[in-house]
């Protein structure tokens, strides 16, 4: 699909917007279209994060962290979502983030933030801070300094 699908993009998500009841496989085929236009679509998906839509600013987020590195410039964007009141779309926001890699290094605050403030989250948080981090995400709960050798050899 890539870029030649771009123009669809304003109607898919006007189509989103206008969404009522529940998900299905509209929505899945939608979030999927977001992330297969690659990055030509991150201005346009960037500024869905905004929309009054939580099932639309949880597809835009799903197909940023479709897109990979290249959505980095949705770091602020998605970093303001972890603080949203739908679950679902602080889930999508982790997974982008994740997906960005470590150019979404500068949301590890916000990510720590939310990971400690709902442990229902932990894992997938988690998840996130490795794909950002590497290994050094998997060193502690709280921490992401220090080394394991280091550790090793003070114990």
């Amino acid at each position: 699909m890539k870029a030649a699908a771009l123009p669809a993009l304003p109607a898919l998500i006007e189509a989103m917007h206008e969404r009522r009841g529940p998900q299905n496989t509209f929505d899945t085929f939608v979030t999927q279209a977001f992330g297969e236009m690659g990055p030509s679509a991150v201005p346009a998906l960037t500024r869905a994060l905004g929309d009054s839509s939580p099932r639309l600013r949880e597809a835009a987020a799903y197909g940023l962290g479709m897109i990979g590195v290249v959505a980095a410039p949705a770091v602020p964007a998605l970093t303001d979502l972890l603080g949203d009141p739908d679950v679902r779309v602080q889930w999508a926001a982790v997974m982008a983030l994740g997906a960005i890699g470590p150019a979404a290094a500068p949301a590890i605050p916000a990510l720590k933030k939310l990971r400690d403030q709902d442990p229902s989250q932990s894992a997938v948080v988690h998840g996130a801070l490795v794909k950002i981090l590497g290994n050094a995400a998997g060193r502690g709960r709280h921490s992401t300094e220090g080394s394991p050798t280091r550790s090793r050899r003070a114990g």
